[in-house]
This record gives structure tokens, sequence and C-alpha cells, in this order.
């Protein structure tokens, strides 16, 4: 006797659909033994031999969820968790900065960017710049921009130093050095492609920060990314993270679906 097509269909589509929630099983870290060794450098089951999804997000604009899978797999880490940190630091605005007083006058950041630490003469002109230096200060928004360039007017470097940057808000110490420490050259770069800067930033951040935080993503270690990357442990920080790493998974489940037969 003859199987009528609608019943192999649909023999087919359970099938698949049974894949899909496999995976969708692992990306939740539900089949994943937590003893990952620290050398694997992508997101993988050893029993299984199953991966992730690398795939982009319907759930997000294209632009964006297509950045996050493609620097995941560059990176070897969840882009679930790279769309996330771009939401939670920029709200995917290239052009976004805060500004940091503490860490433009500290002589280890200036070290890290590769240029000489802050001169006494240098931050007295801070000071009557009206900079309350010695203190933890930090600025937001239109204040930021106007920190910065009051600072940029008296040591271009440590200004640059003292901001967190574009798409992932990283610390300028990090991303000078990838312009020979030379604040002209950083500031073209920027204002000419955040978009393209940023990234580079981010992929140095990730890289200098190896193994121990790719593997922290990978399994979904929140409260050890949101340490590193935030700085300090933050509840809130760390809830947004996980809440915006299921909104992408969402996106590329419905993706999944809407393959099958």
């Amino acid at each position: 006797m003859l199987v009528p097509e609608s019943i192999i269909r649909k023999i087919i589509k359970d099938s698949l659909l049974k894949e899909i929630g496999f995976k969708k099983r692992f990306k939740l870290g539900l089949g994943r033994s937590s003893s990952v060794s620290s050398s694997s450098s992508n997101i993988s089951n050893a029993t299984s031999g199953e991966e992730a999804n690398f795939g982009p997000s319907s759930s997000v604009e294209s632009s964006v969820s297509e950045r996050a899978a493609r620097l995941g797999r560059e990176l070897g880490i969840d882009p679930a968790w790279v769309y996330a940190e771009e939401a939670k630091e920029s709200g995917h605005n290239p052009k976004a900065m805060a500004w940091n007083l503490h860490i433009a006058v500290k002589d280890t950041w200036a070290r890290k960017a590769g240029v000489n630490p802050m001169s006494n003469e240098q931050k007295e002109k801070f000071k009557q710049a009206g900079f309350p230096v010695g203190q933890t200060k930090s600025y937001y928004g239109a204040d930021a921009r106007r920190a910065f360039q009051k600072a940029y007017d008296i040591s271009p470097a440590h200004a640059i130093i003292g901001g967190a940057w574009g798409l992932y808000q990283v610390l300028g110490a990090y991303s000078l050095p990838q312009y020979g420490s030379d604040a002209s050259r950083w500031r073209s770069a920027f204002e000419s492609d955040a978009v393209s800067h940023s990234e580079k930033a981010f992929k140095k951040w990730i890289q200098e920060h190896g193994d121990a935080f790719k593997n922290a993503v990978n399994r979904g270690d929140y409260a050890y990314t949101t340490r590193k990357y935030y700085g300090a442990p933050n509840s809130s920080y760390q809830n947004f993270i996980a809440q915006h790493v299921q909104k992408f998974r969402r996106g590329q489940e419905s993706s999944d679906d809407s393959r099958v037969v």
C-alpha cells in the first residue's frame, strides 16, 4: 500500500523538529557538561559533536543580527551574547560614548595604551578646566562629549584613554594602540567608521581576555562575564544580558523552524 504524501511530509517534519529541539536544548546549556576544557575555542558538545547556532536571528534588526553572528563566528563565542552586550552597552549606537576622568588620569591605563603617564602639569591643567582630579568621575551623553573635548584639548591621548567607545563601549586604553597610540589617527578612524572601529576594539578585548572568558560566554556564565566586562558584579546588568540572549535565540529558532519542510 502506498503511503500518502501528506503522511510522509509529516514524518519528515517531525524528525526535523526533533533535531531542532535538541539544538535548542544544547544552546540553553541543558545538555552540556559544566567541566568544559579551558582550551576549547568553539561552542561544542563533547559527547554529541553538535555545534551551537552561529546564524543570525529574525527577532532583531537584520544588520545587528548579522553583525553578532559574524563576530560570534570569528571569535568563537555565542553570537547571542555579542548581541546582548551591544544592546546593553550602546543600544546599537556606534557613536555612543561615556567618559571617565579617573581612567584618563591613571598611570596604569596610560601604560596599557602605550603612552606616557599624565604629567603633573597636565593634571594641573585638568584641574583648571574644572575636572575634579583625584575623584572617581564619569560623564554620560552630551556631558561626556563636552568633557572629552575639553580633555582632548589638553591631552588628546589621555582623553581617548578615558573614554568608553562605540557599540561595545571598549575603553580607549585598549583601542589606542591599534592606531600606533596616535590620537589623531584614532579619532579619524572613529569618526569616519565607528562600526568598524567598534568591532576592531571589541575583538581585541575578547582576545586579550582569552579562553577563560570565551568559555564563560559559551556556557552562559553571565555572572562571570558581567564581572569581567562591566568591571563589577551587577545583577541588573547580568539579567539584562540573559534576557537579551534569549531574545536573540528565539529569533534563531524561528529561522530554523521556517526552513522545516
